[in-house]
């Protein structure tokens, strides 16, 4: 088959690699129809992650059931199916803690042999372990971008405003309008009774994008944001702060515009350690929560998409096919922040 592997820092091509088999009864293996490059893609093969190379990558996917090990009741050939970008088990005691982003029998695809050596999504081809319990069903009204959406990016957006705590008529403020904070403003908007979504991102386009997503005000990130943030509420501050970029001025920023009590979710991986000021947070008793978003989100995400609830296609910017990924990434890399999300067909 064909897959996009990590060759070298910074460098990703095309290549044919042996087609995935079951190895287990729960196993299924999936024909992969639709991918993407996801941000921590690019930490991967920046360095920022892991030190191999010579991998497979990616970890979002859409795809058709191929065939399935005789363990699995729930799934049939020939279903459309979607999964977590991290595969549990559902069984280890990281599991049964709640925690089933860190699986210990787990890891995230395509990011190499210390985190799991699963297969890589931007691939013709995909084995998915515990089938049944991983899997999530596609329903007819949703199309494979849309389900893509739901794969990661959604669910994460959406795992940093539930972090944040949000309450009816509390300020959110997104920080960072990659795929991620567009999703959370878009889920902010759509799934709380939040008074006002504050998006903030130095990219105008992005930011054009946050307001056609749900966002009520969009500023740059300059020396008159936390003040506007300020005025806006009333010299109170916002109470949830989502931030989805990892920088050190995200994170200075969220502090700076918190109102005391208020509650900080990082999503954004960082590329180097951030400095705290932790008598800030001790002064205004803030809540600061970091994590990789949470995976038991995604078939009630996959309701609100087929409901029109929750309505993604405006993260997908750019088209593409499989063999066209590493100019995708060359660009990225390069700084194009035109590109938000490029949904490959394989």
């Amino acid at each position: 088959m064909r897959s996009v592997v990590y060759k070298d820092l910074g460098k990703v091509e095309v290549e044919s690699v042996a087609d995935p088999e079951i190895l287990n009864p729960g196993d299924a293996l999936v024909r992969i129809t639709g991918t993407t490059i996801c941000g921590s893609d690019l930490h991967i093969i920046g360095g920022h992650m892991v030190h191999e190379t010579g991998f497979a990558i990616g970890h979002e996917w859409v795809g058709v059931i191929t065939a399935v090990g005789p363990g699995v009741t729930r799934f049939t050939p020939g279903q459309r199916v979607t999964g977590p970008p991290a595969p549990w088990c559902g069984t280890c005691d990281t599991c049964r803690r709640g925690q089933y982003q860190r699986c210990e029998r787990g890891g995230v695809y395509g990011s190499g042999p210390s985190m799991g050596n699963l297969g890589g999504a931007q691939s013709s081809a995909l084995r998915v372990p515990w089938a049944d319990r991983d899997l999530v069903l596609i329903p007819d009204e949703v199309s494979d971008q849309d389900a893509l959406a739901v794969c990661d990016v959604l669910c994460t957006g959406w795992c940093g405003v539930l972090k944040a705590d949000v309450h009816a008529g509390d300020t959110v403020v997104v920080l960072g309008c990659g795929p991620v904070g567009l999703s959370a403003v878009h889920t902010a908007k759509r799934l709380t009774a939040a008074r006002r979504v504050i998006a903030v991102d130095p990219v105008e386009s992005r930011r054009q994008l946050a307001l056609q997503l749900g966002a009520d005000t969009v500023l740059a990130p300059d020396e008159n944001a936390a003040r506007i943030i300020n005025e806006l509420t009333n010299g109170w501050g916002a109470e949830s702060i989502v931030d989805a970029a990892g920088m050190q001025a995200t994170l200075d920023l969220a502090i700076d515009v918190a109102a005391i009590g208020g509650n900080i979710a990082v999503l954004g991986i960082p590329s180097k350690p951030h400095q705290v000021d932790f008598m800030k947070l001790f002064m205004k008793n803030l809540t600061l929560w970091t994590g990789l978003g949470e995976l038991h989100l995604m078939d009630d995400m996959m309701r609100h998409v087929q409901d029109g609830v929750i309505t993604p296609g405006a993260l997908f910017t750019h088209q593409a096919t499989l063999e066209q990924l590493p100019d995708y990434y060359g660009r990225m890399q390069q700084g194009d922040l035109g590109i938000v999300k490029v949904f490959a067909t394989v």
